[in-house]
């Protein structure tokens, strides 16, 4: 039925009303997911299995929880057809059910708008569909329900879940759900919405994934319905789908398995033999195959899997275990690196030249095609990476910050009220100064003013921003003015709880430089482009914000690695290394893709072959059997011809004899006819002969009786005649008697028959006697005779009529074997004619064919020549992807950074830059160790180098690190921590004539302070700049700046000679 009829039946009929009995039932469906090739299973979904127990349980609502249709997958509309004959189905049932479909991801043709769905049509038929495009709350059978359709942002779910969730609401959810196992069979981690959001409602079923089973315990109350298909070939030995009935007065639910949902099976290479026709049978078949298999015997294999009946058959081949690549080659280890090949200054690319250098000089048997290529693989691999260089591209180029800071000015900032502001102009260069004061006093907001209005962060943890502003004042701001011309401003300033930040940029010229809408880009555009420095050097080398922090870089080896890495702009390597290693598994799964694929098209190169072969067979064998039919044609022509003749022959033969026997016949009716005649004549003669024997046994008894009666009256006459001739004689009556005796004497000789004479004409006399019957015994013979001769007449001509018959019986019988005969060449005149018209069609059939087997060889020369052009592009894809996956391998090894193997490229790199480290180390510890008693010696107790893996070691003559007291460990941690400084400094862009440390003293004694400031002192002296050292502690000598708290609550730092 068209969607458009039903509709207008089902909104111009009678208003059903679903029915509310005792204890209702709901069927609960999911993830149909309604297409071309799952229309056919679905069908025998809910023929075979749906609507037989729609009918038997007759249940008040039916729900269909998202994805009913595969929008995303295309529709057309034979896919609304058949939902609409399944809800037709459902809506016009005697109980009058209602149906409620939820909207999901795969309904939707934007997952950003759940309005423009494939499902809202159906919501027409009013009162009998229900669609749920928004979070609808409803009540049906006496039961609260929610339905949550998808949410691309399911924070919004997990929000409205967790203020409106009831433990009397039953809720229908289309999403996500942490625990769930998904459609890749994983389980899902990044949800927002856990089982733990759901477990306030009495019950959650869900739409989504297509696995059917509880999330987060088999009692828990939130349940996946499933797809009531299988899928895809992942869902092969899970037969868990169907559909739920609920029972909402209870909270119970029942899965009805779909006896007809496996679609998809995997079978093994050894389970093979053991496979039948009921296991295969119009299903997709994945058989798995090691790569050893030969491609014959799969495609033998194949073959016999659809003489079963299999749908289709794909072949998965068994990874293999991927063998190292030859790349994966580092330095031998008594190949030196010579530190001077590295200098401070040198970009990545310098390193990575240096590097291959290194292993040309080094003795390495090298291809040096293949180095050159690993070069530029490498080199055009990591310039997206080369910004976050510590000397970066802009620095390289000259573009140095001189950052001689002069003043900062920051108003309500932080703890600071008002205005408050630190000169650094007119303190004396060259100079170290300890910045004390009380906690909270504003020592530590003199780093994060400088940190906050160049970057927007602070040193320490994230600052509420609310806390940003001296009691959240409506205005705070920082501005830092350098000799060079350039303010920095940064502030916040607004009304209520939201305040805007803006950050500018004065140049040298006092002009407010625009570069960017907002503070984000502004403050990325100093960073790049000014700066050329990001927080994180900035933190290591002009701002040490942590006491400890120096302690943790030096000592820890992973801290100090990150540390060390970052100094030397290395750290960008970890993402490297981790992208390569990314793309080694990429491109190890392409490979292993790209093999399969290669086997694949080597398996359809054999298969076209076999059918182009097997066409070739069949076009000889047709072409022999077409020869043969010619062949036999000609021969059946040729006899055809010979046997044609005979048939005329035969037919002239026949003719004669028919002519001959057609006489005989004539003469047989012409004797039949005068017998006829005679006989007819015979009958009538024995009709009178039988008529005048009667009238003469008549005349018999007439005169018999008349004899008694003349007796009588003879007697009577007698003695009458005697009266009379007593009386007298009469004359007359003699004469007339006389007369009468002489005719009749005459009548008899004549042979004449006697006159009838009528009694009328007759004289009546009173005394006339009745006279006899009139027989006449001559006419009695002659009729007799008459007989006699017909008889024999007749006789004579049914002789002759029996010689005619005899003879035309031997005609007939000398006409059976012409006819005979003739019948036996017609039947093989028409043999002969049937098999060569047989042969003709034949031949036909066979040139048809013969077309078709040529266009069909031709499609397989074609297709041999696709499958040729693709398997060689897929094996050039190889190569390629092979190549790559060994360029990356090799430098993946290279920037190996484990406990068992350190990378070649990495150590070269490490290496060079330790080695001006290594340099610095003796004289700072000459400085943190020296006293006036002479106790610590440093070649003797605190000797120790960095090691290309960043490792502390000590000298042969010098304590271990185990050995070593609390005050030696500090020494040496802070000479290593302060020629990881130096060198880093000597890296940057950024020139600055500043550097704060705060409460970096502390963990030192007298003697090491002072050493430390002296060390400071001289560094300052070459490099120009101050230090400003922030500590809790009053420590006798030097510079010093006291942080003092005004009563009008403002802050002073007040410089003491």
């Amino acid at each position: 039925m068209p969607l458009r009829v039903w509709l207008s039946y089902m909104a111009g009929g009678r208003a059903f009303q679903a029915q509310t009995p005792d204890d209702p039932v709901w069927f609960l469906l999911a993830d149909a997911h309604i297409g071309v090739k799952t229309m056919p299973r679905l069908n025998t979904f809910f023929s075979k299995h749906f609507f037989p127990e729609f009918e038997a349980q007759r249940p008040s609502q039916v729900l269909f929880l998202g994805d009913t249709f595969n929008i995303r997958g295309a529709t057309d509309p034979a896919h609304h057809r058949f939902f609409t004959d399944v809800l037709f189905q459902i809506t016009t049932a005697k109980w009058a059910p209602l149906v409620h479909l939820l909207v999901g991801n795969h309904d939707m043709k934007n997952r950003f708008n759940r309005q423009d769905n494939s499902v809202y049509p159906f919501s027409l038929a009013s009162g009998k569909v229900n669609v749920y495009s928004e979070t609808t709350s409803n009540t049906f059978d006496n039961v609260k329900t929610v339905f949550i359709p998808y949410h691309i942002d399911d924070k919004t779910v997990r929000e409205y879940i967790s203020s409106t969730s009831s433990s009397d609401t039953v809720a229908f959810y289309h999403g996500p759900v942490n625990g769930a196992v998904m459609n890749s069979h994983k389980l899902c981690e990044d949800a927002e919405v856990s089982p733990g959001h759901l477990k306030k409602y009495k019950h959650v079923f869900l739409g989504h994934f297509h696995t059917h089973g509880p999330v987060g315990g088999e009692k828990s109350r939130v349940v996946y319905v499933g797809s009531p298909i299988q899928s895809n070939m992942g869902d092969a030995g899970d037969t868990a789908r169907g559909f739920i009935s609920y029972r909402p007065r209870a909270n119970s639910w029942v899965l009805h398995r779909n006896p007809h949902a496996e679609y998809f099976v995997k079978i093994p290479w050894k389970g093979l033999a053991n496979v039948d026709e009921g296991q295969v049978a119009g299903k997709k078949v994945q058989l798995s195959v090691k790569d050893d298999i030969p491609a014959s015997e799969i495609g033998k294999a194949r073959d016999a899997l659809y003489q079963l009946g299999a749908e289709m058959v794909e072949v998965w081949y068994k990874k293999a275990p991927v063998p190292k690549a030859e790349s994966q080659e580092v330095l031998p280890d008594d190949v030196a690196i010579n530190p001077e090949a590295v200098a401070l200054t040198d970009t990545v690319h310098d390193l990575v030249n240096s590097f291959m250098d290194a292993r040309a000089d080094a003795g390495v048997e090298v291809d040096e095609v293949r180095e050159a290529e690993r070069k530029a693989f490498f080199l055009d691999f990591i310039k997206p990476y080369q910004q976050h260089s510590a000397h970066a591209q802009e620095g390289a180029k000259g573009g140095v910050f001189q950052g001689d800071l002069e003043s900062i000015e920051m108003y309500n900032f932080r703890g600071l009220k008002n205005t408050t502001s630190f000169h650094l102009d007119s303190m004396p260069p060259s100079e170290v100064f300890l910045v004390s004061g009380a906690n909270g006093s504003g020592k530590s907001t003199l780093i994060d003013s400088i940190v906050w209005c160049l970057f927007g962060e602070f040193v320490a943890t994230r600052i509420p921003v609310e806390e940003i502003s001296y009691n959240n004042a409506s205005e705070c701001y920082v501005r830092l003015r350098f000799r060079n011309g350039y303010t920095f401003e940064r502030s916040r300033r607004g009304g209520g709880k939201i305040k805007k930040v803006t950050f500018k940029i004065f140049g040298p010229d006092g002009e407010l430089q625009e570069h960017g809408h907002d503070a984000t880009t502004s403050t990325k555009y100093l960073v790049d482009n000014i700066l050329h420095m990001d927080l994180s050097m900035f933190k290591q080398t002009v701002v040490i914000g942590d006491n400890a922090e120096y302690f943790v870089r030096a000592a820890g080896d992973k801290g100090r690695t990150e540390c060390l890495d970052a100094m030397f702009g290395l750290d960008f390597l970890r993402d490297i290394r981790d992208e390569l290693t990314e793309m080694s598994k990429e491109l190890t799964r392409e490979v292993a893709e790209a093999k399969a694929t290669s086997r694949e098209v080597s398996l359809q190169l054999v298969e076209n072959q076999r059918q182009w072969d097997s066409r070739q067979r069949e076009m000889s064998d047709e072409a022999t059997r077409a020869e043969t039919l010619e062949r036999e044609k000609t021969i059946l022509a040729v006899k055809l011809e010979h046997l044609r003749p005979q048939r005329l022959q035969l037919d002239e033969v026949i003719a004669q004899k028919r002519a001959l026997l057609d006489v005989v016949d004539s003469e047989k009716h012409h004797i039949l006819a005068i017998i006829e005649g005679f006989s007819n004549r015979n009958r009538k003669y024995r009709a009178a002969a039988k008529e005048h024997e009667q009238v003469r046994k008549n005349r018999d008894e007439f005169l018999r009786k008349q004899h008694a009666d003349e007796r009588k009256a003879q007697e009577a006459a007698r003695k009458a005649q005697e009266a009379e001739m007593r009386d007298a004689q009469r004359p007359v009556r003699i004469l007339l008697s006389l007369v009468k005796s002489l005719w009749t004497s005459l009548r008899d000789m004549l042979g004449l028959p006697p006159a009838v004479v009528e009694e009328e004409n007759l004289p009546k006399t009173h005394n006339q006697q009745p006279s006899p019957p009139f027989y006449d015994q001559h006419l009695h013979e002659y009729i007799n005779k008459k007989i006699e001769a017909v008889d024999s007449i007749t006789s004579t001509h049914q002789r002759h009529l029996q010689q005619v018959l005899s003879r035309s019986t031997t005609m007939t019988q000398d006409l059976k074997v012409p006819l005979s005969r003739a019948q036996q060449l017609d039947q093989e005149l028409s043999s002969i004619e049937r098999r060569i018209s047989s042969s003709s069609g034949q031949l036909r059939l066979i040139a048809s064919q013969k077309v078709g087997h040529l266009r069909k060889i031709a499609a397989f020369s074609a297709r041999d020549i696709q499958l040729q052009e693709q398997l060689s592009s897929s094996n050039r894809g190889l190569e390629v992807k092979e190549h790559r996956l060994d360029l990356a391998t090799f430098w993946k090894t290279q920037l190996a950074d484990t406990e068992r193997s350190k990378g070649g490229f990495l150590t070269h790199c490490r290496s060079g830059y330790v080695s001006h480290i290594n340099l610095l180390i003796p004289s700072i510890l000459s400085r943190l160790c020296s006293d006036n008693e002479q106790l610590l010696s440093t070649e003797q107790l605190l000797s120790f180098v960095l090691t290309a893996d960043f490792k502390l070691l000590p000298s042969s003559d010098a304590l271990s690190l185990a050995r070593r007291s609390r005050g030696q460990l500090t020494r040496t941690y802070l000479a290593l921590f302060l020629a990881m400084f130096v060198t880093a400094r000597a890296r940057m862009p950024f020139r600055p004539n500043f550097m704060f440390m705060d409460e970096i003293i502390d963990a030192l004694d007298e003697a090491g302070m002072d050493g430390l400031r002296a060390w400071l002192a001289e560094y300052l002296r070459q490099e120009g700049g101050r230090a400003f050292l922030l500590t809790h502690r009053e420590v006798p000598g030097g510079r010093s700046i006291e942080v003092v708290k005004e009563a009008a609550g403002g802050t002073v730092y007040k410089l003491k000679d």
